[in-house]
């Protein structure tokens, strides 16, 4: 288990008081969310990256380039995290929680951990890997697992802990079978910049390091059978 800092105060955020939500298995669905209030579940337009690119902006070409070693890659980083390198420094100076605020793709996950009540937990992480699924990845639930997840709260909390590995984790390190903090095993396959998780979530960005973790974006959410 990865080693937790003690006295820690965590910090208010609004993310804390976001409406409830409902979470389902990673395999895609066709249904159509049971109310058009689950925001979770409903899709949401187009979002802005964390920095805006300028019109004809070409990507960071490395940024799909695992062999780099520190640096974000994948087909979805752009999207994700736009294409100012400062930007990705400024988020390896906050914790996980922070960049899951900051990030307009991640505000779903960023409500779960909130509803879950883990804000405090995955502050206190110090070297884990978060397996993140993105807001396109909600807007993929079904409305049956939705509502039998929605007023569990214990089952949301082990969905949430499903996506945290308590080691951070290169890409490299990353292929394997791992344990993640809800005790559910957790297979990621392929190689290089090509990696999938639990057979159907793909990683869309990956390899991107915070203070205390190291997110790789999926494309499905992931739920403990």
């Amino acid at each position: 288990m990865s080693r937790r800092r003690g006295g820690h105060v965590p910090r208010t955020r609004a993310l804390v008081a976001l409406l409830p939500l409902a979470l389902v298995g990673c395999t895609s669905s066709t249904e159509t969310p049971s109310s058009p209030g689950t925001s979770l579940v409903t899709p949401s337009p187009s979002v802005p990256s964390l920095v805006s690119t300028p019109s004809g902006t070409t990507p960071s070409p490395s940024r799909d380039d695992a062999s780099t070693g520190t640096r974000p890659f994948g087909p979805g980083c752009s999207r994700i995290l736009g294409d100012d390198e400062a930007d990705v420094e400024r988020l390896s100076a906050s914790d996980v929680v922070d960049a899951l605020s900051q990030s307009p793709t991640l505000t779903r996950l960023g409500r779960a951990v909130g509803e879950a009540g883990l804000v405090q937990e995955l502050e206190g992480e110090d070297g884990a890997t978060l397996l993140a699924p993105d807001d396109e990845a909600f807007s993929r639930l079904g409305r049956a697992d939705a509502a039998r997840l929605l007023g569990d709260r214990s089952t949301l909390v082990r969905v949430v802990r499903t996506h945290v590995l308590p080691e951070r984790l290169g890409p490299e390190e990353l292929v394997g079978r791992h344990q993640a903090l809800s005790g559910a095993t957790v297979e990621v396959t392929g190689s290089g910049t090509d990696l999938t998780v639990d057979g159907d979530a793909r990683v869309v960005c990956g390899n991107i390091r915070t203070s205390n973790a190291t997110i790789y974006v999926i494309d499905r959410v992931l739920v403990p059978r």
